[in-house]
């Protein structure tokens, strides 16, 4: 059951995605801000900053880390819009995988469908859900905190404190859960 609800929530995503990319082909709302400052990155101009943007450069950093090197393995320029939403297409899946992975330590006795099914739920929640498909920090930034959450119940502390570290890149604001 969780591979197939795994691969339907991945499925519908992807429908979502590719629907939401026919229809919105420029940068919108915030996106005016973040995808020409993300270009930078992109290009090696790291030390060039746009006042109006006031979050840390972890998405930026991120989509270079991915972006940069798949354009490189399929020698393809990605440097439309498109491709740098992509990002949060792998941030939302870390999300539903971390949110699957806290429910079952958290509730050992529950069915597995159960787990599964809150996990698609918390990660289809609308206020993050809409995010998945723009280029925002919203999905990064709650990954790294559910990340950071995740080894904090493992008892793995620098791992925890690492995850923590890297949520504040995405928003400062953060710092609220990492202290």
């Amino acid at each position: 059951m969780l591979k197939a609800l795994t691969c339907i929530f991945v499925f519908f995503t992807f429908l979502i995605f590719s629907i939401v990319n026919v229809f919105v082909r420029k940068p919108y709302m915030d996106e005016i801000f973040h995808y020409p400052q993300a270009l930078k990155y992109y290009n090696g101009s790291f030390f060039e900053w746009d006042p109006k943007i006031t979050t840390p450069p972890g998405l930026y950093l991120s989509s270079v880390t991915i972006l940069i090197p798949l354009s490189k393995l399929i020698e393809y320029d990605l440097r439309k819009i498109e491709y740098f939403r992509i990002t949060n297409l792998f941030f939302t899946f870390g999300n539903f995988f971390l949110l699957y992975k806290i429910l079952c330590l958290q509730h050992l006795k529950d069915e597995e469908r159960f787990k599964i099914f809150s996990a698609m739920n918390i990660s289809m929640f609308p206020v993050l859900y809409f995010f998945t498909f723009l280029y925002y920090t919203d999905c990064g930034s709650v990954f790294f905190v559910l990340l950071m959450y995740y080894w904090n119940k493992k008892y793995c502390f620098i791992s925890a404190a690492i995850a923590g570290a890297l949520s504040i890149f995405f928003r400062q604001t953060n710092i609220v859960w990492v202290f």
